[in-house]
């Protein structure tokens, strides 16, 4: 009996051996597969916006970085297609792009409800794409230039003010009109928060309805110093640390439907640059982006990038964005429809 039970355990710690090679063997292979592959490719990054906003800087300090944690490490580069508030790109990536891991995108965030909130043009859906990650949270603000009469929400239900419109900037005026009763009015027309800022300081527009917080402290930290903007409201579910004395746009809503109402549309901006690549990519592709991209948050090279760059990172994974998806479309159908309503307004 002695005999046979050591038989027996050298036996199953033979077949553990085995099994501990061959799993290390199919990784090995794997990983040498994926080199192949990706060696000498070209991986294209989508970006809705036009050059010098706020999502083309964060792709572009991906791609600088995001090569080096790929097997092979191809060259990563940005392509910008701007267009119809960055449904331009949605819909490339979703329908046209190539399905074999050397086409990824960083789409809009307000593209997370897009499908049902504001169908109007929208080409995918958004619990298909393979989410990669998202660099972080990111919270907005709302302000109006130092020349207009807007200081405050009080002095925007009172009177009109025009805000220049892209991608959020352009989405989010109507459902403040309807939840919070202000009277924004939105000039369409502009290819980027930039053009935005650019227009508002030539006094084309008053201001703008959601600019990136982050941006605004790396970019233009002269203007909340030397008080040439009135900071009216934040636009995340949160308020940012940096300016804890502004209120958040939820402290307005005019009732607790509303409110509800309002979250729903704040609530994409926890996952604020959303990198997502096609519907159809095989798992193990996906494995290999999602392993990159999430690397890159312990890469002195790229936290250096971000640090310069004033990016804010919060890292979050594939997994949590499709848990955030999977929650905003499950709102009750009559805030849903209210929501709906609000940005038709």
């Amino acid at each position: 009996m002695r005999s046979l039970s050591k038989s027996r355990s050298g036996y199953l710690i033979t077949i553990a051996v085995i099994a501990t090679v061959m799993g290390a063997c199919f990784a090995v292979r794997a990983q040498t597969s994926d080199a192949d592959f990706y060696k000498s490719k070209t991986i294209t990054i989508l970006t809705g916006s036009s050059p010098g906003g706020g999502y083309d800087n964060d792709a572009r300090i991906v791609a600088r970085h995001i090569g080096r944690h790929i097997p092979g490490t191809p060259t990563v580069i940005v392509q910008n297609m701007p267009g119809a508030r960055g449904l331009t790109a949605a819909n490339y990536l979703f329908n046209v792009a190539r399905r074999d891991g050397t086409f990824m995108g960083l789409v809009e965030r307000v593209h997370l409800v897009d499908a049902y909130l504001m169908p109007d043009g929208v080409r995918y859906d958004e619990r298909q794409f393979n989410w990669i990650g998202s660099i972080g949270s990111e919270q907005g603000i709302a302000f109006a230039w130092h020349s207009t009469p807007h200081k405050t929400v009080a002095d925007m239900r009172k009177s009109e003010f025009i805000v220049g419109g892209y991608s959020n900037s352009a989405t989010l005026p109507p459902i403040y009109n309807s939840t919070m009763g202000t009277k924004f009015k939105v000039i369409k027309g502009y290819t980027g928060s930039e053009a935005v800022l650019l227009a508002m300081e030539k006094g084309e527009v008053q201001g703008i309805s959601n600019y990136s917080t982050s941006n605004l402290i790396a970019k233009h930290s002269d203007w909340v110093k030397d008080r040439k903007i009135n900071l009216l409201f934040q636009t995340g579910r949160k308020r940012e640390a940096e300016l804890p004395e502004v209120p958040s746009a939820l402290d307005f809503a005019l009732n607790d439907e509303k409110r509800n109402v309002l979250d729903l549309w704040l609530a994409p901006f926890e996952v604020a640059r959303p990198f997502a690549l096609p519907p159809g990519i095989s798992h193990e592709r996906r494995e290999v982006i999602q392993k990159a991209f999430m690397a890159l948050f312990e890469d002195p090279a790229f936290l250096a990038d971000t640090r310069k760059a004033g990016v804010s990172i919060e890292p979050k994974d594939g997994d949590h964005i499709r848990q955030i998806v999977a929650r905003l479309r499950a709102y009750p159908p009559h805030i849903i429809e209210a929501a709906r309503a609000a940005a038709a307004e």
